[in-house]
């Protein structure tokens, strides 16, 4: 029996995951939620909704950091709510990890893919994003962030 605690020990440890958010000339509005399993959204689904109630999401995550065992993927809803009188256009530039060294072994399907998102003025805009960590990562703490960039002119 002695022989497997540790293998026991290995497998309850989680890593935690902070995802943070740097905002240039854009309201910070980006919230973390849990994914609604019911909704069977699939991964990058994206949608805008009149109010909190009609979110296809779970609670919010506190503080955005996420418990993650080495194996364990998880869909998360990303929500972005616009209180502004106008509609944002934004993109979020590459992510960074840190520390560097913990970047081995993480899967981030997140924001940062070439693309412009809109949010209508009033509304919720939402996506569905999912974290990952290989079995043979190795840290304890990982901080993922990204920078989310206001578009002002219309692009192609």
């Amino acid at each position: 029996m002695t022989g497997l605690l540790p293998l026991l020990a290995a497998s309850a440890w989680a890593a935690t995951v902070s995802i943070r958010w740097d905002y240039r000339d854009l309201p910070k509005a980006m919230r973390v939620h849990e994914y609604d399993a019911s909704t069977r959204l699939p991964l990058w689904k994206m949608g805008e909704v009149s109010d909190a109630s009609r979110l296809p999401a779970g609670p919010e995550i506190k503080g955005a950091n996420v418990a993650l065992r080495p194996g364990e993927t998880r869909k998360l809803v990303l929500v972005y709510r616009n209180e502004t009188k106008g509609l944002l256009r934004f993109f979020a530039a590459p992510h960074h990890v840190k520390p560097p060294e913990a970047s081995l072994g993480f899967e981030f399907a997140c924001l940062c893919t070439n693309h412009v998102y809109a949010v209508e003025p009033g509304r919720l805009w939402y996506r569905v994003v999912e974290l990952g960590l290989h079995e043979d990562f190795e840290g304890d703490t990982l901080e993922v962030r990204h920078v989310l960039v206001r578009v002002k002119k219309k692009t192609p």
